[in-house]
């Protein structure tokens, strides 16, 4: 099944500029940064570094464009369309320009305590509490956690998901969410083949992502049939199976937020075409709590598994379990933000391939600390300032399993126009 990405946004364009203008709205960023980073080269580049910047390299820098079109005609019915265009170093593999989101929304009331809401198109998975800003960004830090900074790559719903949320008190809501989706198939390819990483980077349907270098991805490994390019992590549905979301939270008066969620994409973890299915299933748990002094504290957990090939002995194919959590302390003052951030993660290998057999092993574990300081100012203008040190070890990268240091450490300025 071919899922139409370019007549969404074909459809969607030309509904807004058919109706009003007094329903047409246009919000955007305009984003410049410089970064300075050590550790390898970046993954961005087909190695496996996991920072967006490059091998111990000089001060370098990059830019982007992000705008979204609304068309709102009443309460209850919006069309929107998110696109990006990136100005990034000439290494880079991946599409200069894309369209991130486009959905239609519609919703219904029943009296004054509740509401059904359903949108259909291609959305990020409503699970964030982290990049909550408009176009799935984030108020806190540059960079996105280990968690977002996945679900940022690699996943898109292309879907219908309905939700409904009840006022059980005033200022107080319980609510509940269903999704039924395709295009995610290969899902957990970035986690196996190459790891946990951190940065800021939305990918667009279609967009091929490099894979660092396996002996089982070689022409004559076991997964020789792999794109040589590297995985595309959303476009057209590969097995024309659905996968299945449900998620459920309570809302006190904005004050205290809990949502758990789960997720799995129910591919058939075979070939299709130079890209595998990976078969990839989740929960995650996310929590944000208001302090006193202008204090808010935001946590979120992800557990789950993911693999791709028949998982049998003999058979070449990878199985693995993964995990992640975060903690995050913010303060904000008079347009001034400081925030913490703590990041702990791990991928274990479960294919029990022994060494020798064109096979690679995928554990990893790592953690990392992130301190921000945001400023903003004008109305329009944001510049920011954060340090990040990254501390990752993995196995397969040497040979014989010998462990190995990933990491990094990076500086970013950026400045942010929004309008």
């Amino acid at each position: 099944m071919q899922f139409p990405f370019r007549l969404i946004a074909i459809i969607l364009v030309a509904s807004t500029l058919v109706h009003g203008s007094e329903t047409f709205t246009i919000e955007g960023v305009v984003v410049g940064k410089a970064f300075d980073a050590t550790g390898p080269k970046s993954w961005l580049e087909g190695a496996w570094g996991r920072l967006a910047s490059a091998d111990n390299q000089d001060t370098q820098g990059a830019g982007r464009i992000e705008a979204a079109i609304t068309w709102e005609p009443s309460l209850w019915f919006k069309a929107y369309i998110h696109g990006l265009g990136r100005l990034e170093p000439d290494d880079y593999e991946g599409d200069e320009a894309g369209i991130v989101e486009a959905y239609i929304e519609a919703s219904a009331f029943l009296g004054d305590a509740s509401r059904f809401r359903f949108r259909l198109g291609l959305f990020f998975p409503p699970t964030s509490m982290e990049n909550t800003g408009s176009m799935w960004t984030s108020p806190y830090t540059l960079s996105f956690s280990t968690i977002n900074t996945w679900i940022g790559e690699e996943m898109r719903m292309l879907g219908l998901d309905i939700s409904y949320a009840h006022e059980f008190a005033p200022s107080k809501d319980l609510f509940w969410g269903l999704t039924a989706f395709g295009g995610n198939d290969t899902l957990g390819a970035l986690l196996g083949w190459r790891g946990w990483a951190m940065g800021d980077r939305l990918s667009v349907p279609g967009e091929v992502l490099p894979i660092p270098s396996h002996s089982s991805l070689s022409d004559e490994g076991v997964f020789g049939g792999q794109r040589d390019s590297g995985t595309k992590p959303f476009g057209s549905d590969l097995d024309d199976n659905p996968g299945y979301a449900a998620r459920f939270g309570v809302d006190i008066e904005g004050r205290w937020v809990f949502q758990g969620n789960w997720v799995d994409n129910r591919a058939d973890r075979q070939l299709y075409g130079g890209d595998y299915a990976w078969e990839t299933d989740f929960i995650s748990l996310g929590s944000e709590l208001e302090l006193i002094g202008g204090f808010t504290f935001i946590g979120e957990y992800m557990k789950g598994k993911t693999g791709m090939g028949i998982a049998s002995p003999g058979n070449g194919h990878v199985q693995l379990d993964f995990q992640s959590y975060y903690g995050l302390l913010t303060w904000f003052y008079e347009g001034w933000r400081v925030t913490g951030r703590l990041d702990d993660f791990q991928t274990e290998d479960r294919d029990f391939e022994v060494a020798g057999f064109n096979a690679d092993l995928n554990d990893e574990d790592g953690d990392s600390l992130t301190l921000a300081v945001i400023w903003e100012f004008l109305d329009h203008w944001r510049i920011g300032l954060e340090w990040l040190e990254l501390d990752v070890h993995r196995a397969a990268i040497t040979p014989g399993g010998r462990r190995y240091f990933d990491g990094g450490e990076a500086w970013t300025l950026e400045i942010r126009y929004a309008f």
